[in-house]
């Protein structure tokens, strides 16, 4: 459950940040960088999910990885 909540944290941030910068400030003001954290979640989250897949699949390969 906190892994799921970890993860869907990453990506209700950005999410979050939109809503709430869209309602209550103009567009002009704030310039948030969407792109930029879009970059960091898929860096954070394609290792992880290859990581995971690699575990499930081939432990022994995991093992070597880990050493």
């Amino acid at each position: 459950m906190t892994a799921c909540s970890s993860i869907l944290a990453l990506g209700m941030m950005p999410l979050c940040l939109f809503i709430y910068t869209s309602v209550w400030t103009s567009s002009d003001s704030i310039k948030i960088p969407f792109d930029s954290i879009g970059i960091t979640l898929a860096g954070l989250l394609i290792p992880i999910a290859v990581g995971i897949f690699v575990k499930s699949k081939w432990p022994h390969i995991a093992k070597k990885i880990l050493k």
